[in-house]
This record gives structure tokens, C-alpha cells and sequence, in this order.
């Protein structure tokens, strides 16, 4: 049975889902700076957040050893009806890998 939880801070996680705006590759969330280089090397290349883009980023750090980047489209196109079906791709890619514990980042727009 699928259980959540909500938390304000950063738990170890199987995988961190990171929902991002096309066109905005600054990020913006409370303690995710650690990855920001990271991001930084995949965006345009292999990610610009499109609607329904993916990008599986591995870290070496053990509490969050992947992050799931989600394309979110253009920020003023986003409805709570895509944000759910986009972040339900995520989730459900993450359970087809085994995942049992993921971690969701809010943006402040959302």
C-alpha cells in the first residue's frame, strides 16, 4: 500500500523529483545547491524543462542518490490539472524502478 508522508525538510530518499520550468535553469530551491553544478552540465542539453521531459541525475551523496528532473513547460501554461499528470509520470517511473521512497520539491510558483 502507498503511504505519504509530509515533510518541510530533506529526508533520505531513493530518488528526489524535481519538477522544473522550461526556461529557467536558475534553481530555486532551499537546500538543493549541492546539485545545482550538476543540473547545470544536463540543461540544454539533456533537459530544458519541456512539458513531459525527463532527466535522471545520479549523485554520489547516499541520503539522495538520484534526482528525477521533470519538465514543467512554460510557467504561465502550467494548470493543477498538468502539474498532477506530470508529477504522476514521475512517481509512477519511480515505482517502475523499485523506488520505495521519494521526495517531491515544491516550487514556490506552484
Amino acid at each position: 500500500m502507498t503511504q505519504y508522508e509530509f515533510r518541510g525538510a530533506m529526508v533520505s530518499v531513493d530518488c528526489l523529483i524535481v519538477p522544473m520550468f522550461e526556461g529557467n535553469k536558475a534553481l530555486s530551491f532551499d537546500g538543493l545547491d549541492q546539485y545545482r553544478d550538476q543540473i547545470a552540465q544536463v540543461w540544454g542539453s539533456d533537459f530544458s524543462g519541456k512539458k513531459k521531459e525527463q532527466s535522471m541525475l545520479y549523485s554520489s551523496d547516499p541520503d539522495m542518490p538520484r534526482l528525477l528532473l521533470v519538465g514543467l513547460g512554460e510557467a504561465q501554461s502550467l494548470s493543477v490539472k498538468s502539474y498532477k499528470e506530470l508529477i504522476g509520470t514521475a512517481v509512477a517511473q519511480c515505482q517502475n524502478k523499485k523506488y520505495t521512497t521519494l521526495a517531491l520539491v515544491l516550487h514556490k510558483k506552484v
